[in-house]
């Protein structure tokens, strides 16, 4: 990968420093990143082609950026050019020049400029879980308030999985048609349905509400998930586990923080109204003004029929490990804190406890695979993820004790929680930006149906077996997840890194974006070599964990 780094000069009209580009062919990149702009501020990272980045920084503040200035001086630091392309990372290269923990201050916002960082990604995960940690505890005030018996709020609560379903698998066109907007949009929904349910005054209008709940929630999951993708994609940074640790942790902070706020007295629709602003805020923050980069469709062959039906065949594997966890997941929420009280006879603080700790057990592993999930590589996550869950539930189906069952829902949490994330990046990594949406949306819809499965499932059995033996039954399916580390070889070659496109203009892949001009689909596949750009010195990629894959 050819690295430049090109601090903007605007009286010029053109770069006045670059590396790694022959001085003949400084203005074609100039003019195929992006023409100059007196007004900017921020650092910003331009995809020209498949082999050139292009990383402008403002005269004024580039002694800041100390990983660009030593690009300006390659000599410095010669190996860093073969780390970036051995890596095949964009977006935060600069970040990771000069050492793997190293970031130059700002950094973190390149690619972002137009709003929707890693905060637009953070604020809707951590406001959807606020709703989701909170409704557990709302749901007998808001019984009582409607005066439903436990049918009739059963078949309410049902509208939820009903429209969530279908939304989840509508999200991923969608989101292919709107790109960045699908998000904002869908969370944007999500808090006129909260505020739905907060005025609901009668069984049929909150029934209504629920419907509007279920599809935004479900498109939510999607939407979240395929915006993480895509940002992964263009700026090389590892998102999913970061973001999805909000949720869970949200929704720790949330159960508890809502029944004081009952128990003060705050009425059930004053808490609801308040959550419907904080949603609608994440999504204001969610909103990013780039679109997506998408690369056009292959023609519809014979060969390429075939490798989509592989891919389906792939993509359900991988979404089937998925439900997996969340069926084991969804056992410890829905049935953690029974198994406490009837086996264990604790009073309902400790057994709310259970699910709570499984709960903050997720968040912290998730941040942990954050930190070192890199090093250790996708199919060792999840490898590890299923062993530590069975042995987790496993520890806790035994009901030696309370605190040993308490451990073994904390142990279940940290082992599951890198599993699906890594999942998903995978997911997003392996298949073309056209076509990431739809394989997102199908790898979670399938995921969801383990989800929705385990409350029948585990109560039918349950009453046969004992909550006790199912638990333990449960937790085998650890098993299962391990052996599906090896569905990760099932998704093709992963697709390299997208293209960050601030400012809404159309990049050709190969080229600057036009037919004509510097690099246009003429010579777009060659034109680094024949227009004079000086490719990186021959270097042997590290290759992938996963085996079979150069990453």
């Amino acid at each position: 990968m050819v690295i430049a780094a090109l601090a903007n000069q605007p009286s010029a009209g053109a770069p006045a420093r670059s590396a790694a580009i022959s001085a003949s062919n400084r203005a074609n990149v100039a003019s195929a990143a992006a023409p100059a702009d007196a007004g900017f501020t921020d650092p910003r990272v331009y995809r020209v082609s498949p082999t050139l980045a292009v990383v402008r920084v403002p005269p004024a503040s580039i002694a800041q950026y100390s990983t660009v200035e030593s690009l300006r001086s390659p000599s410095k630091s010669p190996a860093a050019g073969h780390a970036i392309g051995a890596e095949g990372r964009l977006g935060v290269v600069v970040g990771r020049y000069g050492g793997r923990h190293s970031r130059s201050p700002g950094m973190d916002g390149v690619c972002m400029r137009n709003g929707g960082g890693v905060l637009g990604l953070l604020a809707p995960a951590t406001s959807w879980g606020l709703f989701w940690g909170g409704w557990a505890a709302l749901l007998p005030t808001l019984q009582d308030e409607l005066g439903l018996d436990d049918g009739k709020l059963g078949l309410a609560l049902f509208a939820v999985p009903v429209a969530a379903v279908p939304a989840m698998l509508l999200t991923g066109p969608l989101a292919r048609r709107l790109g960045p907007r699908t998000l904002p949009l869908v969370t944007l929904g999500f808090a006129l349905g909260t505020l739905a349910v907060a005025v609901a005054g009668s069984r049929w209008t909150f029934a209504a509400a629920l419907l509007l709940i279920g599809a935004t929630s479900g498109a939510i999951e999607v939407a979240l998930n395929a915006t993480t993708a895509a940002r992964e994609a263009l700026t090389g940074e590892r998102l999913f586990h970061r973001v999805q640790a909000a949720t869970p942790l949200a929704m720790v902070l949330a159960a508890p923080a809502v029944g004081l706020a009952l128990h003060a007295g705050v009425s059930a629709r004053a808490i609801l109204v308040t959550i419907a602003v904080l949603v609608a805020l994440s999504a204001a923050a969610a909103i990013d003004r780039r679109r997506w980069q998408e690369e056009a469709a292959e023609p519809g062959s014979a060969r390429a029929e075939r490798a989509n039906g592989r891919l389906l065949i792939a993509l359900s594997v991988v979404g089937a490990v998925g439900g997996t966890v969340l069926l084991m997941e969804n056992t410890v929420e829905q049935w953690g804190a029974i198994h406490l009280t009837d086996n264990l006879h604790t009073g309902p603080f400790l057994a709310s406890c259970g699910p709570a700790v499984y709960m903050a057990g997720l968040s912290a592993g998730r941040l942990l695979a954050q930190w070192r999930g890199e090093r250790v590589g996708d199919a060792p996550l999840i490898l590890g993820g299923g062993a530590l869950g069975g042995l987790g539930l496993a520890l806790a189906a035994a009901a030696w004790s309370t605190p040993t069952t308490l451990a073994g829902f904390a142990l279940a949490g940290v082992g599951l929680a890198p599993v699906l994330p890594t999942l998903l990046a995978a997911t997003g990594r392996a298949v073309a930006p056209s076509l990431r949406p739809q394989a997102i949306s199908l790898v979670t819809t399938v995921s969801y149906a383990g989800f929705l499965g385990a409350p029948p499932l585990v109560g039918t059995l349950a009453g046969r077996l004992g909550l006790g033996t199912v638990l333990g039954v449960v937790a085998l399916c650890g098993v299962v997840v391990m052996v599906g580390a090896r569905s990760l070889r099932l998704l093709p070659a992963e697709a390299g890194p997208g293209t960050c496109d601030p400012d809404g203009a159309s990049d050709d892949p190969g080229g600057s974006g036009g037919s004509g001009g510097s690099g246009g689909s003429g010579g777009s596949g060659e034109g680094d070599r024949a227009e004079g750009v000086r490719s990186d010195p021959p270097h042997h990629p590290r290759p992938s964990r996963r085996k079979g894959v150069a990453r």
